[in-house]
């Protein structure tokens, strides 16, 4: 029976790692913050900042490549094989990472395209529920844009 001893020695081990590293009920916001800060230095660094609406001075992102997906956090990956972000960085050769200003800033992930009503119903479904368009304009159709999604931590 000493297999089984192991076993249970190796679980609870495993556990105790999964448990430390994930963020506890007590983790401050600040921490999160500082993360979102971190990578936002990485991503300025390597990109060029510019605001991707015209009509916001408050809107900050760089242009980011699917390799750049190394640099969020672990659990945004699986966004990089998600269809429709795939479908616009196939069109436009690039995504959007970036934050909007306020307390505290929210940190999104863009997605360009055109706003039609079947994109719109296929951002909702891949979890881009929300557009901006880069102009300001009443109508939205067939405007350049951006589908995009709040990053949690």
């Amino acid at each position: 029976g000493g297999e089984e001893t192991r076993t249970e020695i190796h679980a609870t081990q495993t556990l105790a790692a999964v448990r430390e590293s994930e963020p506890s009920a007590e983790t401050p916001v600040s921490s999160y913050v500082s993360t979102w800060e971190k990578q936002w230095k990485r991503f300025s660094a390597a990109h060029p900042v510019f605001c991707p609406f015209d009509e916001e001075g408050e809107i900050f992102a760089v242009k980011m490549d699917l390799r750049d997906f190394k640099i969020l956090p672990r659990q945004y990956l699986p966004l990089a094989n998600n269809s429709f972000l795939l479908h616009g960085y196939f069109n436009y050769k690039y995504l959007l990472f970036g934050y909007m200003e306020g307390e505290p800033r929210k940190w999104f992930l863009g997605v360009p395209g055109i706003f039609q009503n079947q994109e719109q119903l296929l951002a909702g479904l891949f979890g881009f529920g929300e557009f901006r368009t880069k102009h300001v304009t009443k109508q939205k159709t067939g405007e350049f844009g951006y589908w995009y999604r709040y990053l949690e931590l």
